[in-house]
């Protein structure tokens, strides 16, 4: 699965707020910050991979669908915004040129197997997070404040 790391910038202005409200409490409102931040995120990448996806004549309707927020590690507060669908990394990543086995069926026709041509990567979860970092950041000093 591709992964997009990315650091918050703020860690200060947060400890400040961690101290304020201590140990649970922040991590709880830092998770419903994250929360609200990440949902703002969802549109703009269903919206990038709706511009950018092209070939095989499919729109990416499942794979569009399958973005969404959903809680990361129990650890440490964290929010994942991605695909959920299994061949998500060969659309982000891409593939080479490969032989699909059959039987197929390809314009009415049985096939024994295909040569794939390969597909260029589509990272679109990272254009369309571009702007992510500040959304992010914005929605959790926001609940912080509260």
């Amino acid at each position: 699965m591709a992964v997009s790391e990315v650091t918050v910038i703020g860690l200060d202005e947060m400890i400040r707020h961690l101290e304020r409200h201590g140990g649970r409490e922040f991590e709880k409102r830092l998770q419903v910050g994250l929360r609200k931040g990440a949902a703002k995120l969802v549109k703009p990448i269903r919206e990038e991979l709706n511009r950018t996806i092209r070939g095989h004549g499919q729109k990416p309707g499942r794979l569009a669908k399958s973005v969404r927020v959903r809680r990361g590690r129990r650890d440490r507060p964290a929010i994942v915004v991605g695909p959920g669908t299994p061949y998500r990394h060969l659309v982000i990543r891409g593939t080479r040129p490969h032989v699909i086995p059959g039987p197929l069926v390809l314009g009415g026709r049985v096939v024994a197997f295909v040569n794939h041509p390969g597909a260029r990567a589509n990272p679109f979860v990272d254009r369309g997070a571009r702007d992510g970092l500040a959304i992010v950041r914005a929605a959790v000093l926001e609940e912080l404040n509260r």
